[in-house]
């Protein structure tokens, strides 16, 4: 089936006018967070003087580029405290954010990206034609619950949504959820409703006009929907539970791992120390968090609760469920004539890495 990808000239005019000033809703731009903290002890490259690597230092040199999302997730604590610049002193650390999972892929496909921190479904995206990139997914950042859902302005239930038009990221964890729910539903996507590919910044605005009824997004932008008189349809977790999980996934450029197998070690264990903090140090952590994001520290707990941050400890299993997944939801996306051709399950499956170097 085709989905549409047109959206109305009111949508796109409303939408156009509004990006610059719904930035400060979402957070800071890539520019503002690249190789920068938030505690204010940085120096005048941006990193924290006082930060100390909580494990242990890596000798190796070169670069390390990181791609992420400014989201409420461990890799913000990192940006956040500078630990990445204490744990790797001999390399030039630089951060980038992108706006959607699917432009930190294309970030991925121009190789100007090293590690980077994205949704399951542009992950199975990337590792399928036409881009199929070589990549490798050594670690869940998180499990995606409530921080995600489908909310609507008028509708009390999706069969009302028929006929009308819903916002949604395309190509995102989110857009995949919409589809699973649609299809639960009874409703094809291609005739029983629009779908029109607006990113997390634009929507409010679009929201705020009369083109749009519904959307699926992801925090703060769901908050901002929700605060406005949105009413929830439907969440990921929900979906998850009806057996379509989606991820938050760290992907890894394979000729950088194999390049830089100390570097991506090192990360891989600050991460895990970094996730541990939300359970250990929950206040700080959000704190941080919020700082580095450009949230609200309530908007930034709203969103780690919707989420499932992943232990050191759960790797293995979330991983091994990670490697069923990213084949299943190619299939679905090659249904839904979303990606041209999928590969066999063994190519999704070797792209996985378990702990300790094991495949899955």
């Amino acid at each position: 089936m085709n989905t549409t990808l047109s959206r109305t000239a009111s949508v796109i005019a409303v939408s156009a006018l509004a990006v610059s000033a719904l930035s400060a809703c979402v957070g800071p731009q890539a520019d503002q967070l690249a190789n920068s903290g938030g505690n204010g002890n940085s120096d005048a490259e941006g990193n924290d003087v006082n930060a100390v690597c909580p494990v242990e230092t890596s000798d190796a040199d070169g670069a390390l580029r990181i791609a992420h999302l400014g989201s409420a997730e461990p890799e913000s604590y990192i940006l956040d405290q500078g630990l990445a610049e204490a744990c790797f002193p001999n390399v030039d650390v630089s951060w980038t954010r992108y706006p959607t999972g699917p432009d930190i892929v294309q970030g991925f496909a121009a190789r100007s990206a090293d590690i980077g921190l994205l949704g399951s479904t542009p992950t199975a995206r990337a590792l399928s034609e036409p881009l199929n990139l070589d990549v490798i997914v050594p670690e869940v950042n998180s499990v995606i619950g409530a921080a995600e859902a489908l909310v609507a302005k008028d509708a009390q239930s999706i069969e009302d949504l028929k006929g009308g038009r819903i916002g949604v990221p395309f190509g995102s964890t989110s857009h995949y959820s919409l589809l699973k729910t649609l299809q639960a539903e009874g409703i094809d996507p291609a005739t029983d409703v629009e779908l029109v590919n607006l990113s997390p910044d634009t929507l409010p605005a679009a929201w705020n006009s009369p083109d749009l009824d519904a959307a699926y997004v992801w925090n703060p932008t769901l908050q901002i929907l929700t605060d406005s008189g949105g009413t929830t349809l439907e969440t990921s977790e929900e979906v998850g539970e009806e057996g379509s999980p989606t991820f938050n996934l760290t992907i890894v450029d394979r000729g950088y791992s194999e390049q830089n197998p100390e570097i991506l070690e090192t990360w891989l264990d600050l991460k895990n120390w970094a996730a541990s903090q939300y359970v250990e140090n929950t206040d700080e952590f959000v704190e941080s968090v919020a700082a580095a994001s450009g949230l609200s520290i309530e908007d930034t707990r709203l969103q780690l609760e919707g989420l499932n941050i992943i232990q050191g400890d759960q790797q293995r299993e979330e991983l091994e469920s990670v490697a069923t997944g990213l084949f299943s939801t190619a299939e679905f996306l090659y249904n839904e004539d979303e990606i041209p051709a999928v590969a066999d399950e063994a190519h999704y499956r070797d792209a996985v890495v378990l702990p300790e170097g094991g495949q899955s």
